[in-house]
């Protein structure tokens, strides 16, 4: 990865580098896998997720919180939740309260993730019990 971004760097090619990664920006990556799977930087010959800002990128953060690269630059690296701060900006927690990181993903931990939700207002799904948001009685 260092290689391919100082390359990157040396060759002066900052229309197609990403300016705060040195990584080499690919078209094609972009247009086919960055909005869905994160993997926008072209490195070693394919398209990967190279950085933070790549997962950030994607429908899996947005949707899911998953917005943090694990072994970036890899072949099969992965956008994952590496914060509550992740779910928090998640649709999943505005809409249904997975708001807290827990293990490996986003859940409700608290009432407060459940009020904040879409379903409490719609659906009165106000009330954290049992690992889910219920309805307040």
């Amino acid at each position: 990865m260092i290689r391919t971004a100082t390359l990157c760097l040396l060759a002066l090619n900052l229309a197609g580098c990403d300016v705060e990664t040195g990584l080499r920006v690919d078209p094609e990556c972009v247009a086919s896998n960055c909005r869905t799977g994160g993997r926008c930087s072209f490195i070693d010959g394919h398209c990967v997720i190279g950085s933070d800002e790549d997962c950030r990128q994607s429908l899996s953060c947005l949707q899911s919180g998953r917005c943090t690269a694990k072994n970036p630059g890899m072949v099969g690296a992965t956008c994952a939740v590496g914060s509550t701060a992740n779910c928090q900006q998640s649709d999943e927690c505005r809409d249904w309260g997975f708001c807290t990181i827990v293990g490996a993903s986003c859940q409700p931990r608290s009432d407060e993730d459940c009020q904040q939700s879409v379903r409490c207002l719609t659906d009165g799904y106000c009330h954290f019990a049992e690992n889910g948001c219920r309805p307040t009685n």
